[in-house]
C-alpha cells in the first residue's frame, strides 16, 4: 500500500505523536479504498475519512 500525506486530516488517536508534535507531518497508509480507511503511519490507529 502507498503512504501518503493527507492535507487537512488528523489522526483520531489523541495520544498520537502528531497530536503533540506539530512539526511531524500527518502520514497515512490506505488500507481500504472503498471505505476510505487509512492507518496512521506513526501510531497505527485506523482512521476513516469522508470525501469532501
Amino acid at each position: 500500500m502507498k503512504n501518503r500525506e493527507l492535507q487537512n486530516y488528523k489522526c483520531k488517536n489523541t495520544k498520537c505523536i502528531t497530536q503533540v508534535e506539530k512539526y511531524v507531518p500527518q502520514s497515512f497508509t490506505l488500507i481500504d479504498k472503498k471505505n476510505n480507511t487509512y492507518n496512521c503511519d506513526y501510531c497505527n490507529a485506523e482512521n476513516i475519512f469522508q470525501k469532501h
